[in-house]
Order: structure tokens, then C-alpha cells, then sequence
């Protein structure tokens, strides 16, 4: 029996042989994106799923997956990203799970909200910000409006935009979140995130920005969504 929604995990990894005429495929593909890195034979491919959302109307799921396609000496030669929609066991149960790992939606961001306004060190470094702070994972992007320490909302958009944006891939977010430890000072220094709008507000406000990553991976971690 093929696999369900409920069989799919963010994080999950798994690496198979392959060659050039028969790079894998999803059935119930929706969109699908190659991308030439380097010139080689691909030799083995290794899937990640970044991403897994119940869709709204039907029993089933859309699933995201970055693949990187490696050469026999392990130098990745392409690398792909893809959704299909995948058939559910059944309805979502309430709370989702899924949520808490369906990076940078204005679902994730609410579960963010009661973490952060409990967290010492975001309270201390937002307490004169007045502004909104943009996450971005791959095209989805939630908006935290946040004032003097506090976080008013998460919302797809605010008032008056995001002060900045940081953004990442799908399959950075997902290491990150899964990291044995906080790593977004490491990953931001190698350019592994990029930064829009207010560079400034941006700098000032690091200390927030490695306390909403501890909130990530809280709510990543087993057990995480209350």
C-alpha cells in the first residue's frame, strides 16, 4: 500500500541509488523544480521533507521535499524541490501536529506567540521595537507584530509591512528547527539567510531572532504542540 499523509514527517531523510535517466518522481505531483548545481553523473539522491500541510477541503495533504543529487564523490551536482498532494488516513486531528513544523504559516506563527512572550530574552530585546518582524520559508511568509516586548499578532501581513524579512529555504529552517542545538548565528554568518528591509533593526534585534529560533525548535521537538 502506497503511503499516507499521516506517514510523512518534516525532517524525515532517505538516500537511493539513481542515474541520470531515472531521477525520482512523486506520484500526485503539483509542482516540481530542478536545478543544475555542478557538472556530474548523479549517482545517489537524497530526499528531505521540508514541509506538511492537510489540505483544506480534501482528506489529503500537500507534502514538500528538497532533494540533492549527488555525484559518486558526494559533490551535489542538482537539486530539486517539490509538492504533491498526498492522500490522508483520515481528518486532521485538532490540534495538528503538523503545524508546529509547517515553518513561516500564520499557523505556525500563533503557536509562536504564548512561547515568545514567555521567553525572557525576546522580551528584553523587542522592549522599544514597534514593528513586525517577517519569516519567510521558502514563498510562505507569517508577520509578527510585536510592541514593546510583547507580540500583538501573527498574520500573513500587517499594517505597515515588515520592519525586516529573514528568509530561508524550506530545508534550512527544517535543519535548523531539527538542530541538536540553536544554530542561527552559525547559519546566518555562512549566508545561509537572507535579510530584507531594515538592516539596522535587523542587527539590533539578533538577540530576538535566536530566541524565536529557540521557540522554533521547542515547538519541533516531540510533544511540542500543546
Amino acid at each position: 500500500m502506497s503511503e499516507r499523509f499521516e506517514d510523512y514527517q518534516v525532517g524525515r531523510r532517505s538516500i537511493s541509488d539513481t542515474e541520470a535517466s531515472r531521477l525520482p518522481d512523486d506520484p500526485g505531483t503539483l509542482e516540481l523544480s530542478w536545478r543544475l548545481v555542478a557538472e556530474g553523473d548523479p549517482a545517489t539522491v537524497e530526499t528531505i521533507v521540508t514541509r506538511c500541510r492537510r489540505h483544506r477541503t480534501e482528506q489529503a495533504g500537500h507534502v514538500h521535499r528538497h532533494r540533492l543529487v549527488r555525484d559518486r564523490d558526494g559533490t551535489v551536482v542538482q537539486e530539486a524541490t517539490s509538492t504533491a498532494l498526498v492522500p490522508a488516513r483520515g481528518l486532521a486531528p485538532d490540534p495538528d501536529p503538523a503545524v508546529a513544523l509547517d515553518f513561516c504559516s500564520v499557523g505556525w506563527g500563533r503557536l509562536l506567540v504564548p512561547a515568545l512572550d514567555a521567553h525572557p530574552a525576546f522580551a528584553e530585546a523587542t522592549r522599544t521595537f514597534d514593528g513586525a518582524l517577517g519569516l519567510r520559508a521558502g514563498s510562505e511568509e507569517v508577520q509578527l507584530r510585536v510592541y514593546r516586548g510583547r507580540v500583538l499578532e501573527a498574520a500573513r501581513s500587517t499594517p505597515l509591512g515588515a520592519t525586516f524579512t529573514l528568509a530561508a529555504s524550506e530545508l534550512e529552517w527544517t535543519e535548523l528547527a531539527l538542530a541538536a542545538r540553536n544554530e542561527f548565528m552559525a547559519r546566518a554568518t555562512l549566508g545561509r539567510f537572507s535579510v530584507s528591509g531594515n538592516a539596522h533593526e535587523y542587527l539590533r534585534l539578533t538577540k530576538a531572532l535566536v530566541a524565536i529560533v529557540d521557540a522554533t525548535r521547542a515547538l519541533a521537538a516531540p510533544g511540542g504542540v500543546a
